[in-house]
């Protein structure tokens, strides 16, 4: 349950906030028929690539889509936090506007949506029957953080529509920055785990200074959603209400009493969405879950892994016994951020004493050190020895003359 609980809220709520913000400024000036047809067309777009997954995944390598996916939507993402900055100038451009209103709606809807749509599949893994207990859990936790997630869309839509300009546009456009810079992020490491950019030190070191900052991130655009609702309440509190009679007067008291709700529900779903994800994601740290050793053997030189296996982002542990006898220990694992982690299962400082998994964190079992896991293939600290890999055609291919060399180590 935990886990459903803990990655819906990560998976949407960016795409929320974004959502939700977006509509509550342009709401008026976007032709509601090309809105309901560029948010269908994204919801169909996650849905076939979901269906895709499941039943023909070899077909499809995910980091390909979300690339296909994420690099136009940071580029939207960016001309709409600049059209949203000086809006107050653009105001007679609404086809601007739409222009890059719409196709950000519809590619960050279809960036987030088909890992929500390929969860009830995973339902009944593991599982004798749909009325195991478990079932029931899984789909609680999973039916729960889209409920409140769905409240909190509409809430946060309701208070951007209404909330003072100044404030709104203030706390939107930090918003979509922080959103631009994680979605670039994880656009980073999806390139660099496919070795398709070179390796700068400088840019890696920022991106895993980000990276480990992911949770800070989360809470600063609670912080800003929350100002933009504050703001809401202190403006309508300020307010004095005048009218032709008293029944103007009462229906426009009425409409604020109804915006300083939307407020309050505002506030205890932020709330809600924090404490499913990081509170969850505490929770879960106590099911710790030891990876153990897989022993594999080469194919004319080859031991060949199919990406699929490493789907569900848990760390893999293997040993190659050498021709002169020698185990020699790797890992394994699917980024949460896009790309694989492949490393020997020993490191420069702490020896072969290897790894296990906790909590989204690789931990050394000498000296206790948690590595993220978006730095494993990287040299330097307590990280897994990185070794050279291919990936062709889905497949993870390692050479055994590259364990042979490595040997020594485990000797």
């Amino acid at each position: 349950m935990l886990h459903y609980l803990v990655n819906v809220i990560d998976t949407l709520f960016f795409t929320v906030i974004l959502i939700a913000i977006t509509l509550g400024i342009y709401a008026k000036s976007i032709n509601s028929k090309a809105l309901s047809i560029s948010v269908s067309l994204g919801f169909f777009i996650a849905l076939v690539i979901a269906v895709i997954r499941v039943y023909a995944p070899k077909s499809l390598t995910r980091e390909y889509y979300d690339l296909s996916v994420s690099i136009p939507l940071i580029i939207f993402l960016i001309a709409l936090t600049i059209i949203i900055a000086f809006r107050s100038r653009l105001e007679r451009f609404n086809l601007l506007t739409g222009a890059m209103v719409l196709p950000t709606l519809l590619l960050t809807i279809a960036y987030s949506m088909p890992d929500i749509f390929i969860y009830p599949f995973e339902f009944a893994n593991g599982l004798d029957n749909i009325y195991d207990r478990e079932f029931g859990l899984r789909v609680f936790g999973y039916s729960l953080p889209i409920l409140t997630l769905i409240v909190l869309c509409y809430c946060v839509y309701k208070i951007s529509f209404n909330a003072p300009k100044e404030i709104l546009t203030f706390s939107s456009v930090f918003i979509f920055i922080l959103v631009i810079v994680s979605k670039s992020v994880t656009t980073f490491f999806i390139l660099y785990g496919r070795k398709m950019i070179p390796d700068y030190d400088w840019l890696t070191d920022v991106a895993f200074f980000i990276e480990d900052r992911a949770d800070i991130i989360f809470y600063i655009i609670c912080a800003f959603t929350a100002l933009i609702a504050l703001a809401l309440y202190l403006w309508d509190k300020l307010q004095t209400f005048e009218g032709a009679n008293p029944a103007i007067i009462r229906k426009k008291i009425a409409a604020s009493r109804k915006r300083r709700r939307f407020v309050f529900l505002t506030f205890f779903f932020l709330i809600c969405a924090a404490l499913f994800s990081k509170g969850g994601a505490w929770l879960n740290k106590e099911n710790i879950e030891l990876s153990p050793l897989i022993s594999v053997s080469d194919k004319e030189g080859v031991i060949s892994f199919s990406l699929e296996e490493f789907d569900d982002g848990h760390l893999r542990r293997y040993v190659y016994k050498t021709k002169s006898g020698t185990d020699v220990k790797f890992l394994i694992i699917k980024k949460k951020r896009g790309g694989y982690g492949v490393g020997l299962d020993a490191c420069e400082i702490c020896g072969v004493s290897g790894y296990y998994e906790d909590d989204d964190k690789v931990i050394c079992s000498r000296c206790g050190v948690a590595i993220n896991t978006a730095t494993i293939g990287f040299r330097g600290g307590c990280n897994p020895i990185p070794f050279a890999y291919e990936i062709t055609n889905s497949m993870l291919n390692i050479y055994v003359s590259t364990l042979e060399e490595e040997e020594g180590r485990f000797q």
